[in-house]
């Protein structure tokens, strides 16, 4: 029997975690418009959205707020450096997002990034996000929370390239 492994090319996942992420944030923020930047004041202990014909709950923890959609079980964790910059994204809260997905390998060039050994997905997730860095697909938003962004792709003609030489590799890979 042939392996059922999940796998995603890695700035289209990415991409699709950040415009989830912005768009549960505003979501969250319409809903809730007088909650602080930081989450601490004003803000519901637990409640429930609806985004694009889906019901996410939410609880809020700390200094964010975690999201989890009641029909596919996708979770998406927001903290409170996201409200400065709400296209960011750290390993840790890719981790969470490609887990909830059942993503099992993430994909850059001819690199696979194995996400079955659950101990060290935070730091394989880290290895990938570096070399997104050094290729100049990923910026540095907020060093002190080791906060990334993706670089913008219609300017950036470079990055559009990588990525898509990205998937060519893969698909060739798999012949």
């Amino acid at each position: 029997m042939k392996s059922s492994i999940k796998s995603a090319e890695a700035v289209q996942i990415i991409s699709e975690f950040v415009e989830l992420q912005n768009n549960l944030n505003l979501a969250f923020r319409q809903i809730y418009p007088n909650v602080s930047k930081s989450f601490s004041a004003n803000c519901p202990r637990q409640g429930l959205l609806s985004l694009q014909e889906e019901k996410w709950t939410f609880d809020k923890h700390g200094v964010g707020v975690y999201f989890q959609s009641e029909k596919s079980y996708i979770i998406v964790d927001i903290h409170s450096g996201f409200v400065d910059y709400p296209q960011a994204f750290d390993a840790w809260r890719l981790v969470q997002y490609f887990e909830s997905k059942g993503i099992e390998q993430i994909y850059y060039f001819t690199d696979v990034y194995d996400l079955t050994n659950k101990e060290n997905n935070e730091d394989i997730v880290g290895d990938l996000l570096e070399y997104l860095w050094e290729d100049n697909i990923i910026e540095v938003v907020l060093l002190k929370l080791n906060l990334y962004g993706l670089k913008n792709s219609s300017t950036d003609g470079r990055a559009r390239i990588l990525s898509q030489l990205s998937r060519l590799f893969n698909e060739g890979s798999r012949e």
